[in-house]
């Protein structure tokens, strides 16, 4: 596993950088990629993924994998949003993913991202050099 971050983080997938919708995530940095779990539904998670029984699946149990990125392909571009705490990747299917480490909206947002500022740093760090 990295040691440079943390290597699995509770985390929110946008729906888009103006769209509040999001998703529930489990966000985790191996030393081969940045794999991305849903733990929460959206519909428009579930048209993405072409899932349309998304929500029973998850509720079923059944691990779902929005997105694996194998490091030597990664790039990550930190977003101002979010208080610093947002990126946003392209998977290997050319999708592109938003990515919060905040809850991305409202009185929340603002508390995660007060509280949660060396979370982002050790991320940052992480990514900068995924895999090492």
């Amino acid at each position: 596993m990295a040691t440079a971050g943390p290597p699995r983080t509770d985390a929110y997938l946008l729906h888009s950088r103006t769209n509040p919708n999001f998703a529930t995530a489990e966000l985790e940095l191996t030393e081969q990629s940045l794999v991305c779990r849903v733990t929460g539904h959206a519909g428009w998670l579930a048209k993405a993924l072409d899932l349309p029984d998304l929500k029973d699946r998850l509720n079923a149990g059944e691990t779902i994998t929005a997105f694996v990125i194998p490091c030597d392909g990664l790039s990550v571009k930190w977003l101002k949003q979010f208080l610093g705490g947002g990126f946003k990747v392209t998977d290997t299917e050319g999708r592109q993913w938003i990515v919060s480490l905040i809850y991305p909206s409202g009185v929340l947002s603002l508390i995660d991202g007060l509280n949660e500022r060396a979370k982002f740093k050790q991320w940052k760090q992480a990514l900068a050099n995924p895999g090492q």
